[in-house]
């Protein structure tokens, strides 16, 4: 196997980092760097082919070796000094570019194990796809050999898939209902769970109850309603403050009789529109559980159950009266969702 850490050293390798161009300029080592991206593309090539094919130990050892000798004149060139050559005659850096120079051509030229190595290990991942392929088109010939159980799978897959569709737009037009009406007692007594129809309905008749409080409290307090105060108008010495008083007193209870009439009507036309939602969705989940009992019960017919599935469209899409709505509230059927289902029935 590939020693990981001489794998690691290598992949930290930087290629273009190799040339020192801007370091030492033009005593760099930029013209043997297409040499060493040669040698470095072969050597990333077994590597793959390592990490995907089972090859021989004794490979994977060349490959450590290979990897070694380029860490080696990574180093070379990383360690080079430039001062210190110059007194030689930068002896040290021809002589950098001539060893990679030189085994960089062994290798093209067969005067070493390289290029053995690498067909050798190419040969490998050549079997492997080899085998790949043999495989693959053995799970072709069994596919076609059994094409007519495949197409009953799919079949009873789409069926199958239909169902599940099905019942998730059931249970969603289920939660729909529950959130516009619901009435049940929780596991912790005495905690009640409430839709939007309960809720609004307890608003409602605490308004109710409110508005008849006020009006008896205002009745039992109706000497502010006596006619005599306003003819206090009328005289030269009129109390005006209290006059004022009885006008801003009057008016004052009527915006609070007014609000709480208005919102006695507004809580209980909400909690019936609120019941008007749950019934249609409550009707909707019904349509959907029946289909779903009816499809199963019937036999394969596709026309029965074209004709079953345009029924159900109706029942959703038909909201009709629920007579908690007046009847200019309550919508026909949605004729064009009808005909779109009868032209998808008609597709299938």
């Amino acid at each position: 196997m590939i020693d990981e850490n001489i794998l690691k050293n290598y992949s930290d390798i930087d290629i273009s980092s190799l040339s020192r161009k801007s370091e030492l300029g033009a005593k760099g080592f930029e013209e043997i760097i297409p040499s060493l991206e040669e040698f470095k593309n072969m050597i990333d090539e077994m590597i793959d082919i390592a990490k995907n094919v089972s090859i021989p130990n004794q490979l994977s050892n060349q490959i450590n070796t290979f990897i070694n000798q380029f860490i080696s004149f990574s180093n070379q060139i990383k360690g080079y000094n430039l001062d210190n050559d110059a007194r030689n005659g930068f002896r040290q850096r021809t002589q950098i570019i001539q060893g990679i120079n030189n085994y960089v051509n062994q290798i093209f030229t067969g005067q070493n194990s390289f290029l053995n190595i690498y067909n050798a290990i190419k040969n490998f991942n050549l079997k492997g796809i080899q085998k790949e392929q043999e495989e693959v088109s053995r799970i072709k010939r069994e596919l076609l050999l059994s094409k007519s159980d495949f197409d009953e799978t799919i079949k009873l897959l789409k069926e199958k898939a239909g169902e599940k569709t099905v019942t998730e737009y059931s249970n969603i037009f289920e939660q729909q209902a529950s959130k516009h009406s619901k009435l049940s007692f929780t596991n912790k007594f005495p905690f009640i769970k409430m839709g939007n129809a309960q809720i609004w309905l307890l608003i409602g008749i605490t308004s109710l109850v409110i508005l008849i409080a006020t009006i008896i409290i205002f009745y039992e307090n109706k000497n502010v309603f006596k006619t005599y105060e306003i003819v206090k108008l009328h005289g030269i010495n009129g109390d005006y403050e209290k006059i004022n008083y009885l006008i801003g007193n009057i008016i004052g209870r009527v915006l609070i009789i007014s609000t709480f009439v208005y919102l006695v009507g507004y809580s209980f036309r909400q909690s019936s529109i609120n019941r008007h939602l749950y019934t249609i969705n409550k009707q909707k989940q019904n349509a959907l559980d029946s289909y779903q009992l009816f499809s199963k019960s019937l036999s394969k017919d596709e026309q029965i159950k074209h004709l079953l599935m345009l029924e159900v469209a109706k029942s959703i899409y038909n909201i009709g009266q629920t007579g908690y709505l007046s009847d200019k509230s309550d919508k026909g059927p949605s004729n064009g969702i009808v005909e779109l289902t009868k032209f998808i029935g008609d597709k299938s």
